[in-house]
């Protein structure tokens, strides 16, 4: 039998590539759900003020963000002098008045542009550490 041997360039670039590519796909996926987060929350601010009748529930809107979740949340915190069901009423009405779906239109309004966008920035993350 013959004696040989494997040579394999680039084994160590890979390598180090392989620890990185978690780090460089959550960063870049996280700046999407930063950016979304932002566009949905202004998007449901726009909605309520269009409405005219609610300009404290659109300045409640808030961004908190769970690190060990590593998630975004758009909530409504709500205007302290008004009822505390007031944001769930506006967004889909009560027996006395209309709904309008300010968050839900938002949420939908976003979802096309964030999926489209993850899968662009996993894949961009990936190459990023594997260059």
């Amino acid at each position: 039998m013959a004696d040989g041997s494997v040579t394999i360039d680039g084994l160590d670039a890979f390598k180090k590539g392989i620890t990185q590519l978690q780090s460089k796909v959550s960063a870049r996926l996280r700046a999407v759900a930063w950016r979304t987060s932002r566009r949905l929350k202004d998007r449901a601010k726009a909605n309520l003020l269009a409405r005219r009748n609610a300009p404290r529930t659109a300045e409640s809107l808030v961004i908190t963000e769970n690190e060990k979740s590593k998630r975004f949340t758009v909530y409504v915190k709500g205007d302290p002098t008004r009822p505390k069901m007031l944001p769930i009423w506006l967004e889909y009405g009560t027996v006395h008045m209309a709904g309008a779906h300010y968050l839900v239109s938002a949420i939908e309004a976003e979802v096309p542009g964030y999926l489209k966008a993850m899968d662009e920035a996993a894949i961009q993350g990936a190459e990023e550490a594997l260059e």
